[in-house]
């Protein structure tokens, strides 16, 4: 049969179960087509046939027709019921390329440690490693992460040395807050009096001015009644007996 559009076609008595209602060109007329016509055209109303593509099926399509995946397939090492290998127990690495693979316990490189090693609970001594936290060591400790001073320090005014200033012989005094400070010797307030200050050798001086007779006195003993006796006494020396 020639190519016929379908506004071409001859119309129905009828329009029933059968018969497809089309417009013509003109839009004013009906023009009714039975389904025998179409059918002639080599179409018709596709009927259920999903089993004619299922596996077994006359039309049967495959996973790979529509872009699916076996419904027995795997994921690299990992099967379809979701096992890896057959052995229990065991841990999971990722091998070539990232491929998950099981793994296994033990005590070399690559391998797991299993929560009831030994080695997770015995005593173990470290070997010794002091040197390797010594200054200039691979894994150095510093003075400040361990908290304390570094080897060079002051406490305040008080060098690593010991030292005070740089000038021998000077008393030490506290300072602001009690920071000690050197101090220095002298006559005033706040300065220290040396050993050999004068003051200390000086004697109180007698005044007898305007008395007439008197004597001043230049000395002053303390002493028994007994040796009070066995000497001479000094004008000058005044005498205080005792005991």
């Amino acid at each position: 049969m020639a190519d016929m559009k379908i506004i071409d076609l001859p119309s129905a008595a009828a329009v029933g179960t059968s018969v497809v209602p089309v417009m013509n060109a003109a839009g004013t007329a009906t023009n009714r087509v039975t389904l025998a016509s179409i059918a002639a055209l080599g179409g018709g109303p596709v009927t259920t046939h999903a089993s004619t593509h299922a596996d077994g099926g006359s039309d049967e399509l495959s996973p790979a027709d529509i872009g699916a995946a076996s419904a027995t397939h795997s994921h690299g090492s990992v099967t379809s019921d979701g096992k890896v290998g057959s052995t229990s127990g065991l841990p999971l690495i990722t091998g070539a390329a990232g491929v998950i693979s099981a793994g296994a316990f033990g005590t070399s490189s690559g391998t797991f440690c299993q929560g009831n090693d030994s080695r997770l609970s015995n005593s173990r001594t470290p070997t010794s490693h002091a040197s390797s936290h010594a200054t200039g060591g691979s894994d150095a400790i510093t003075a400040s992460s361990i908290g304390a001073a570094a080897s060079s320090h002051a406490h305040g005014n008080i060098t690593s040395a010991g030292a005070i200033g740089s000038t021998s012989g000077l008393p030490v005094i506290t300072g602001s807050s009690g920071v000690l400070q050197a101090g220095s010797f002298g006559t005033t307030s706040g300065t220290f009096c040396a050993g050999d200050d004068s003051r200390f050798s000086a004697k109180v001086s007698s005044d007898v001015t305007g008395i007439t007779g008197a004597v001043a006195i230049s000395n002053i003993v303390k002493l028994t009644q007994a040796q009070y006796d066995a000497i001479t006494p000094n004008s000058t020396t005044l005498y205080v007996i005792v005991g």
